[in-house]
């Protein structure tokens, strides 16, 4: 429906093989809609300086962090130095990458803890990763309150547009005043739409980002 109340429609198109459908004249009657080609993806360039933030969500000691390219001769230097990362706290490292976006974190801790390895991060889409005992995940995850008046027994985190996914909770619940952590069930992908059911039956839904360490209510 355009501007003057003029109309065009075209029925049977397959959105499963078009991202995009461009209207233009003559597009009711062609026999594809053509789809405009996707412009490539520019390469990285080298030496590019990145900023990540690495924080320590496990109980212990963070003693060497060591961050190098996917596939390296070896870790290169510790990123703490002289410095240690205590539990609970962050450290903001400055990293001149060259043209690889994929690297490992190897993090060594105090003690007989054994040290914990990832490799596979996106550096050039990824700012924060948070260390735990269960191993290192991009991002910092969301975490989901519960400030309604019964427990929230379902709880579903879908990209926008997509159908409904699998509870995320599983066998648990969020009981009144409790929170649950969450990441990006999707690496690198933050905006999700987030539904919350609620033992009495009511559905909460709402937009939440996953990659900001922000605490999401839920009423």
């Amino acid at each position: 429906m355009f501007q003057n109340q003029a109309a065009e429609e075209r029925r049977g198109i397959n959105i499963c093989e078009l991202p995009s459908i461009p209207v233009a004249p003559g597009w009711t009657t062609a026999a594809t809609p053509a789809a405009p080609e996707p412009p490539a993806p520019e390469p990285p360039a080298a030496g590019t300086e990145t900023e990540l933030t690495v924080v320590n969500r496990s109980r212990l000691t963070i003693l060497s962090l060591y961050l190098f390219p996917d596939g390296a001769d070896g870790p290169g230097e510790d990123r703490l130095g002289d410095d240690t990362l205590a539990a609970g706290d962050r450290v903001r490292l400055n990293i001149t990458r060259g043209a690889e976006c994929l690297h490992t974190l190897r993090v060594v801790y105090e003690g007989p803890t054994p040290d914990k390895e990832r490799a596979g991060i996106d550096l050039c889409n990824t700012r924060e990763l948070s260390v735990g005992e269960e191993g290192v995940r991009a991002g910092n995850p969301g975490s989901f309150r519960n400030a309604g008046r019964v427990p929230v027994v379902a709880l579903r985190v879908d990209r926008p547009g997509e159908p409904p996914g699998p509870d995320r909770l599983g066998a648990a619940i969020i009981g009144v005043g409790g929170t649950f952590e969450l990441e990006a069930p999707v690496p690198g992908e933050c905006l999700y739409v987030a539904t919350a059911t609620f033992r009495d039956g009511r559905d909460a839904r709402f937009g939440a980002d996953l990659c900001q360490g922000e605490e999401i209510t839920l009423r």
